[in-house]
């Protein structure tokens, strides 16, 4: 915006009058603080007095200006980081999808106690989003998933062939579990409190529907083994 001086003695221009007026309160006002920039005023001044382009005094401006965002962006914490610089994960996450263990427990969680050589080959053969507990978003239930797991492959319990966990829940009535709910028929498992508490039933023919349902903590803990015993049995060893 170009400013152009009225004829007068030299600095006799409106905006010195006015400029003039608010330095001594003559309008009321406050004068204006020293802090304040008023950049029409700058514009004239650079091009009465100094007969410097305005330009020039914009680009000082934006240098600073520029040195000011750059100053915030370098000192600015990444969202998640806390004051010690240390990445915030929300309560019940860990590395990798990982369910973790019990507070003071020590343990690691049953389907990823294998170990890296497991996780690679599990990665490459089976499907997470039916295979497995690191997908299910509840806590207790990702903790369910793996402790029936952990009974389905407890190397103790010996009730896996081929990957094949049915007999973790059938024990010795292979061919009567899947329907009686009564004994000497039912099924007597060396897992089958954990299967009760993962398939959400202890009815017979329910829990054959969600042996291997993944909407259900079994489903998946059965999943996981299967797809394992039948890929990555030495990796994981599942039998």
């Amino acid at each position: 915006m170009r400013h152009h001086a009225v004829r007068g003695e030299a600095g006799d221009t409106p905006l010195h009058r006015h400029r003039a007026r608010r330095a001594d309160g003559v309008d009321g006002s406050q004068p204006p603080p020293t802090s304040h920039i008023h950049l029409e005023g700058i514009l004239y001044v650079s091009r009465s007095s100094s007969g410097k382009s305005p330009f020039l005094v914009l680009a000082v401006i934006g240098a600073g200006l520029g040195l000011v965002i750059l100053m915030f962006v370098l000192t600015r914490k990444p969202a998640g980081v806390d004051a010690a610089g240390v990445s915030a994960k929300p309560p019940g996450a860990s590395a990798g999808g990982a369910v973790p263990p019990a507070s003071g427990s020590g343990a690691c969680a049953p389907t990823h106690c294998p170990g890296a050589a497991c996780d690679a080959c599990t990665a490459v053969n089976c499907t997470p989003t039916t295979d497995g507990c690191d997908r299910i978003d509840d806590l207790p239930e990702r903790r369910l998933c793996e402790g029936i797991y952990g009974c389905l492959n407890d190397p103790g319990n010996k009730c896996v062939i081929q990957g094949d966990s049915l007999k973790c829940w059938c024990g010795t009535n292979p061919t009567t579990c899947v329907t009686s709910n009564a004994p000497p028929t039912q099924a007597n498992g060396k897992c089958l409190a954990e299967v009760f508490a993962g398939a959400k039933s202890n009815d017979a023919p329910t829990i054959r529907r969600r042996f291997v349902d993944p909407v259900f903590p079994l489903g998946r803990a059965v999943n996981l083994t299967l797809c394992r015993g039948t890929f990555c049995s030495a990796e994981c060893g599942v039998p």
